[in-house]
């Protein structure tokens, strides 16, 4: 694998550096074993101690003290430091406890975080490596270059031929040059916060504080003045997250159902990149799950989920349309932001149902858009079960079903912004033919839910769910392999 690894970096005229912790110069070691690459790796750092960490890569001392040496967060702020400091295009990062000592039950010997950072942005994945030190050790490293083998095959992948010329802005995409950042982590944990409190505060209830209708003011004023503490570079950046009944809204509200002793393991990771220029605000977080330990073809499934997470930033980012680069480039002032958080909601060794609650801004502040997707797949296969290939779509008491639900749920709140609902419009919305309402349906403890986000106008931005018991949805079933998957106890 190292081999490989590198000789691809040297082939791609790609380079990169370490930062090492619980590794301590073993990663470094593995990469120089390989003939020719001194012409990629410059140098390497080994920062054992919480002071190296601070001195030598820019970890903040805050982090130290309440995430721990030992966390996601200190490991890209390693990664990130690293690549400043090296100039490199890749770094990657390990901080771990390698044992036999200093584990607690919180983070026990094994728990390891690697990150590995890139022009991208960063990617951090957390890892419980079994063995005594030599084996956490190694494992780390050879799973630090997977990490580093995987990126090899994305970019590999990616046609940057969709992305805006470099004569418009200073880099490929919305991507400003990079510049160095001291302290971005907390520049980026505060966009989350603000923008979370700025949904939070502006929803409405919906389905039992499902669904969110946000910022009513056509202006949408309130949306720049929420972003101006990150936009505008960084201050009140420890605004507290809302009250704990604000904190039942969205899709935290949905009671899930995860069966008992799972054959794999739902982690998390995602992707982050931030920038603040002149004329160009960009501001990135999609998070989504990783299933650890998939019986067949995990790798597959895996990237079909992130692919999934990562629709809108690719959209809006990687590759926008040629009339949206050119919307764009006519701004005086540029906001490109994707915030994703999701939750499983349904999860078996075969099954699991995905809802991802994605809030965008692309072009100037009212070019807003909230939108619910939902990701239904068979972890076998890997078939996506949509929502017209589910439910019997000419059965009318299914349709005036779901059509009272779901103005049931909209009640007064929201009902003036639903469509004029009749058996046509029910139809070609829930068979996904209507781009001003893209459907949705996911799967929960109870039985699940269908509906679609509003997008036909940027004032009445939100998503609205009716919810069926799992009796009320087997009566609409079609022969669909879905009914097999999905069995309610």
């Amino acid at each position: 694998m190292t081999d490989q690894v590198i000789v691809r970096l040297i082939e791609k005229g790609l380079t990169i550096t370490t930062a090492e912790s619980c590794t301590g110069g073993l990663l470094a070691g593995r990469i120089v074993d390989t003939p020719g690459s001194s012409a990629i790796f410059p140098e390497s750092f080994v920062t054992y101690s919480n002071e190296a960490k601070t001195a030598r890569l820019g970890v903040s001392p805050a982090t130290l003290a309440t995430r721990g040496a030992v966390s996601a967060d200190c490991a890209v702020q390693m990664a990130e430091g690293a690549r400043a400091r090296a100039n490199t295009d890749y770094a990657l990062a390990t901080t771990g406890i390698a044992g036999p000592d200093g584990g607690t039950a919180e983070k026990p010997v094994g728990l390891v975080y690697i990150a590995l950072a890139g022009k991208d942005g960063t990617v951090v994945r957390e890892y419980r490596f079994p063995g005594d030190r030599e084996d956490v050790r190694t494992q780390t490293v050879d799973t630090a270059l997977s990490m580093l083998n995987e990126e090899l095959d994305r970019i590999a992948s990616v046609d940057t031929g969709m992305r805006l010329p470099k004569e418009n802005l200073p880099a490929a995409g919305f991507r400003p040059v990079r510049q160095k950042m001291a302290g971005w982590l907390k520049v980026l944990i505060g966009l989350i916060l603000v923008t979370a409190a700025a949904l939070l505060i502006y929803s409405l209830t919906i389905l039992a504080q499902k669904s969110l209708d946000i910022i009513k003011n056509g202006e949408n004023q309130e949306l720049e003045e929420y972003l101006k503490p990150y936009l505008g570079g960084g201050k009140d950046q420890n605004k507290e997250k809302g009250s704990d009944e604000q904190a039942d809204q969205g899709i935290s509200s949905i009671e899930a159902y995860i069966q008992d002793d799972l054959s794999y393991e739902i982690k998390e990771e995602s992707f982050s990149e931030q920038e603040n220029e002149d004329k160009y605000r960009i501001a990135l977080q999609v998070s989504y799950p990783v299933l650890s330990g998939l019986k067949e073809d995990g790798d597959k499934i895996n990237q079909t989920i992130r692919d999934f997470a990562m629709q809108t930033e690719k959209s809006i980012y990687e590759n926008p349309d040629p009339a949206g680069k050119q919307k764009i480039l006519e701004l005086d002032q540029v906001y490109v932001i994707d915030e994703v958080e999701y939750k499983v909601t349904y999860a078996t060794d075969d099954f699991i149902s995905i809802v991802f609650n994605d809030m965008c801004v692309f072009g100037a502040t009212t070019d807003q858009k909230l939108q619910v997707r939902t990701l239904n797949m068979d972890l076998r296969s890997g078939e996506i079960y949509r929502l017209q290939d589910v439910f019997d779509l000419e059965n009318e008491d299914f349709l005036k079903a779901w059509e009272k639900s779901l103005k049931d749920e909209a009640g007064s709140v929201l009902g003036d912004k639903l469509p004029d609902l009749n058996t046509e419009i029910d139809r070609k919305i829930l068979s996904g033919q209507d781009e001003d309402y893209p459907n949705a349906f996911f799967v929960d403890k109870a039985g699940g839910e269908i509906g679609f986000s509003l997008c036909k106008d940027a004032k009445d931005i939100g998503w609205v769910t009716a919810p069926f018991v799992s009796d009320e949805l087997v009566r609409y079933r079609t022969d669909s392999e879905f009914w097999k998957q999905v069995t309610w106890k």
